[in-house]
């Protein structure tokens, strides 16, 4: 998808559901994209994944300003994430599982502590890894 038709698409998105800026769209959909090139090979990838990718990014292109940037884009839970990451699946943007679940996302980390309260701290742990549930839609097949 190129980058007109994607950001057509997220506007077609924004149109039924206002909840989250076109950024947050753009940068969740990198996310994504980062989690799969962590895994080292295209396919699926987990939902805690997607997030700990999320937050990686976050911290790289927001820095210290990275949570009040995520909250005014509408993005304050992993929750949210998992709302976009399924907006994007629906518009066929990201591929899904049968066994996918939205509720994936829910509750894998509290966004705000990873990227405000530890952003200074060098000995807090990175976001936890997978534990095989929690699957998240990846761009190419499995």
């Amino acid at each position: 998808m190129n980058g007109e038709s994607l950001r057509e698409t997220i506007e077609a998105i924004r149109r039924t559901d206002a909840r989250f800026a076109a950024d947050a769209y753009v940068l969740v959909l990198d996310a994504v994209q980062e989690a799969v090139a962590m895994r080292g090979r295209p396919g699926h990838v987990h939902a805690r994944d997607v997030v700990a990718a999320l937050v990686r990014l976050v911290r790289a292109r927001l820095g210290v300003m990275g949570w009040t940037v995520l909250e005014s884009w509408g993005v304050r839970t992993t929750g949210d994430v998992g709302d976009i990451v399924f907006h994007l699946v629906e518009a066929g943007v990201l591929a899904r599982r049968e066994e996918d679940r939205r509720e994936d996302f829910d509750d894998q980390l509290d966004l705000r502590h990873a990227l405000e309260t530890t952003y200074f701290d060098d000995d807090a742990p990175p976001p936890r890894p997978s534990r095989g549930r929690g699957d998240a839609p990846a761009t190419g097949n499995s």
